[in-house]
Order: structure tokens, then sequence, then C-alpha cells
């Protein structure tokens, strides 16, 4: 076996991995956009969700989901951008962690098939 196809099989596993324990930052995402909802929430769920995104921007970036990454780190500085402002615009920042959550599984479904991920 070649270095390079070492390397592509290691980036295959790693990235199988990475889409494995995605769902569950997923769900933990949709979990705090709810929460968001409700009257004094809306603040430490959001901030909570930029974490989430920051971490998702990094790992899908280094494994070749541009896509991901991309729209995460958007999503992220979106939402730091609102946080930071006096009157924080929540509804905003719902309407984009919800349009997220949209790319997230049209990115991730079909990469799950092409990585035959269990």
């Amino acid at each position: 076996m070649t270095q390079d196809m070492t390397l592509n099989a290691r980036l295959d596993r790693l990235r199988q991995r990475f889409i494995q324990t995605y769902y569950s930052r997923h769900d933990e995402l949709e979990v705090l956009l709810d929460a968001s909802l409700q009257s004094g929430l809306a603040r430490n769920s959001m901030a909570e969700a930029e974490t989430i995104l920051h971490k998702i921007a990094g790992s899908a970036g280094s494994l070749g989901m541009a896509q991901l990454g991309d729209a995460a780190r958007s999503v992220e500085t979106f939402i730091r951008a609102h946080l930071a402002q006096p009157a924080p615009d929540f509804e905003a920042m719902q309407t984009a962690l919800n349009a997220y959550l949209d790319v997230s599984m049209d990115v991730c479904n079909p990469t799950e098939r092409l990585l035959n991920v269990g």
C-alpha cells in the first residue's frame, strides 16, 4: 500500500468517526434551538450552539467536508456577533441555526451513504 493510499484510508476512517458522532451534535443543536424559543433560555442556548458550531467548523473543514465546515463557521460567526449586541436578535439567530441544520442533513446523509457508516 502506498503512503497516499494509507493516508486516504486514515482520512476515510476519521470521516466515518466524525459522521458517527456528528449526529449527536446535530441533535444537541436541535435541542438548543427548541430551548432558545423559551423565554429566558435563548442567550445560553445560543451561546452553547455557538460553541458546538465552532467545533464542527474546525473538524469538518479538516476532514474535507468544506460545505459543512463553512456553513457551521458562518452561523457560528453570525451568532457570536448577535450575542455581542446589547439587544440580540434571537429570532435571526434561530433562523440561521435552523438553516444550518437543514444544510447539515443535506451534507451528512449522502456522506454517510458514501462512507457506509452504519
